[in-house]
């Protein structure tokens, strides 16, 4: 949406009372946006207000993956154990295409450096992007001290997503 769009600029650019009444003209537009309510939301929060965030989030009507992440986000900041138990609740009720933006979420929280590769091995799963593969090649070798095996899993990822690749490994 070019609202939401013009909203993150006005954001940027330090016009929070501009970049508040586009978000919500972007959700007159597209009520069911996850994205826009995840943007607006953030932004509320962002400027501590945590109570206006969560009506923005909890506002739309799929309550799982993005939005009910950023929800438990800010419902338990600061509450780790609080954030750990909503987050597996979410993954409970989740379908697999939300699934990757919860495990990651669940990584951010995670008591050891193997809970937090096999939560990023999961997104991964559902979720075969840069992204995912980043996190886990950084977590296999910052957190868990497994070099190798942060090479073979980018090394996976370029052979899947891009099978001629060989000639330049």
């Amino acid at each position: 949406h070019i609202a939401h769009a013009w909203a993150r600029f006005e954001e940027d650019e330090g016009h929070v009372e501009d970049a508040r009444h586009l978000y919500e003209r972007a959700l007159t537009l597209d009520p069911d946006s996850a994205y826009v309510r995840h943007a607006w939301g953030l932004l509320e929060r962002k400027h501590n207000n945590p109570t206006r965030a969560l009506e923005i989030f909890e506002g739309g009507t799929d309550q799982r993956g993005l939005l009910a992440v950023a929800a438990a986000e800010t419902r338990f900041h600061g509450d780790e154990r609080g954030l750990r138990d909503a987050l597996l609740e979410v993954l409970g009720t989740s379908p697999s295409r939300h699934d990757a933006v919860a495990y990651r979420a669940f990584a951010r929280v995670a008591r050891s450096p193997g809970e937090r590769c096999a939560a990023l091995r999961r997104a991964l799963e559902v979720d075969d992007s840069h992204t995912c593969v980043a996190e886990l090649s950084d977590a296999l070798a910052d957190d868990a001290g497994d070099v190798d095996g942060a090479r073979r899993v980018l090394a996976q990822f370029l052979e899947r997503k891009h099978p001629d690749s060989r000639a330049y490994l």
